[in-house]
């Protein structure tokens, strides 16, 4: 066991050297250690000591710190897909003398994904559980093949829904999204009760034709039959909606 200021300031990895001027951060290197040993003849726990000494003041007040019960609550609660706000409100209802900021929620949500990833990137890992959950999925690379320009997927019973559904589709564009700063495309159907369902998610480096035909490719190749194809696209612009063929498909 260690104290929370150990170790130094690790920067993000980043393509440009990153510029640390400015920068604050809680680690300043504490030596404080303790080690602890299990004992089989007796079931019980020692700690020794490895260095006692902190190389900084200690805190008075526990703002901005987060105890482990209240940590393993966040984690359970961002599973559920609880938004930080409401995590941040549940924890201060249930102890009226808790000073956790929103910050501390949001680290505990990061470090928690990145343990959850391992030695993975955030893409890599996107992919594995693509294919845990047998989704269907294409990416398509630069030129150079060293840099991912687009991803799309779909869940296998979307596209059972979409073979059986197909006739009207509507498809939107939202941005800043992500850290990527990708455009994300969706691809929504309609069923015979009016209510609507997802097709496919595709992430766009660029807001190009070629890049949309791409998704709309991928979309079409879900289709088990021509006679399934869509009679008309709804697509969104400047607010409304307008009504539009699918030309690009014969």
């Amino acid at each position: 066991m260690q104290c929370e200021r150990s170790g130094r300031y690790k920067p993000p990895k980043t393509r440009k050297k990153p510029n640390l001027e400015g920068i604050s951060s809680r680690k300043c290197n504490c030596p404080f250690r303790l080690k602890s040993f299990f004992d089989k003849n007796t079931n019980d726990w020692w700690l020794a000591m490895i260095c006692g000494m902190h190389n900084h003041d200690l805190d008075e007040k526990l703002s901005g710190h987060l105890i482990a019960e209240e940590k393993k609550k966040v984690i359970d609660m961002t599973k559920s897909l609880t938004v930080p706000r409401n995590i941040l409100t549940n924890l201060k209802q249930n102890n009226k003398e808790n000073v956790t900021t929103i910050k501390q929620v949001y680290n505990v949500r990061t470090r928690w994904r990145k343990g959850e990833r391992g030695n993975m990137t955030e893409l890599q890992y996107l992919i594995s559980k693509l294919v845990e959950h047998k989704y269907v999925y294409y990416t398509s690379c630069n030129s150079e093949e060293t840099t991912l320009e687009d991803i799309f997927f779909a869940h296998p019973e979307s596209i059972k829904l979409l073979n059986t559904f197909s006739t009207v589709l509507v498809m939107d564009s939202t941005y800043k999204t992500n850290n990527y700063q990708m455009l994300l495309f969706e691809i929504v159907g309609c069923s015979s009760t009016k209510m609507t369902y997802s097709i496919g998610l595709t992430f766009l480096h660029f807001e190009l034709e070629d890049n949309f035909t791409l998704a709309l490719t991928m979309v079409k190749g879900l289709l088990s039959s021509k006679d399934n194809m869509p009679k008309v696209i709804v697509t969104k612009r400047d607010g409304t909606f307008d009504e539009c063929r699918w030309h690009i498909f014969p």
